[in-house]
């Protein structure tokens, strides 16, 4: 139900521990807190312990990790294990034309191709490729990888002000909406990091911190659009209790992206791929 989503629950006990702690408001690693949620017709009993405090002035901390527990390095190296043997067989170091072939003709495990595949592959794959059609009618993530996999320029209002990337999107079935938001965000992080645009790093971040109070991580596909981003508002949001919610919506994404094979399917592996990518990328912008 609404009232047991985890970033609502996060804030809840947040306040109960806060408010149980010296002036200071630092809380104790150890302290607890129980509290009532009604489910459907029932009761549940939710009890939340600190696990770890860590303590920053702002909105957010763009220079530093907030806590040892969200560590880029740890990340970078436990999804580099999980993709391995996925894409032990990609081209990425083949020639021009074997990769360009190999971009045009893929599918997944389950035989489909999405519209923004080819964008995502010519950018992951380093391949110059252009649109076989107008942008102008392509969803925005589509829109945002074309950006990411030409260069280009990000067009003029094309991105919503606030809340989410989407402008006007509700009339967009939730699955689809949240789809296209993910793959939006994660290509959008790419553009921010690439041009070290901080209004564009925290537009970003402000979106994601939408996606972890308004969406659910299970809302899509099963493919981890948007993983870096998440991870990287756990290392600089000021709040603890969004910072933790923060890395387990990815945490989320990453686990349903193994739920089909025990392993992320070709595309995740492929998405985590540019995932690390970023993640190495951001420790390189962490100046600006």
């Amino acid at each position: 139900t609404a009232d047991g989503t985890p970033s609502i629950l996060a804030r809840r006990a947040a306040a109960c521990i806060r408010d149980a702690c010296p002036p200071c408001n630092a809380p104790i690693v150890g302290t607890s807190t129980q509290f009532l949620v009604k489910s459907g017709s029932g009761v549940l009993r939710i009890r939340i312990s600190v696990c770890s405090v860590a303590l920053c002035k702002g909105d957010y901390d763009l220079t530093m990790s907030r806590s040892l527990s969200v560590d880029r390095s740890r990340w970078v190296s436990h999804l580099g294990a999980l993709i391995k043997e996925v894409l032990h067989q990609i081209p990425f170091s083949a020639n021009e034309d074997t990769r360009r072939l190999y971009i045009e003709s893929f599918q997944d495990e389950f035989g489909n191709r999405r519209a923004s595949d080819r964008a995502f592959l010519a950018h992951l794959l380093g391949v110059s490729i252009l649109p076989d059609r107008p942008r102008g009618s392509m969803a925005l993530d589509e829109q945002l990888w074309w950006c990411v996999a030409t260069g280009s320029d990000l067009p003029a209002n094309v991105i919503s002000v606030s809340d989410g990337l989407i402008p006007a999107p509700d009339s967009f079935a939730i699955e689809y909406r949240t789809m296209i938001e993910l793959g939006s965000l994660h290509a959008f992080w790419a553009i921010a990091l690439h041009s070290r645009n901080t209004e564009q790093r925290l537009r970003a971040l402000h979106a994601a911190r939408w996606h972890i109070e308004e969406l659910q991580p299970d809302n899509a596909i099963n493919r981890p659009w948007g993983l870096p981003v998440f991870i990287e508002l756990a290392v600089a949001e000021t709040d603890v209790s969004i910072a933790q919610t923060a890395e387990l919506h990815a945490q989320t994404l990453l686990h349903n992206a193994c739920i089909n094979f025990g392993k992320p399917d070709l595309l995740s592996a492929l998405i985590l791929k540019d995932a690390i990518d970023l993640l190495k990328r951001a420790d390189q912008c962490a100046d600006f």
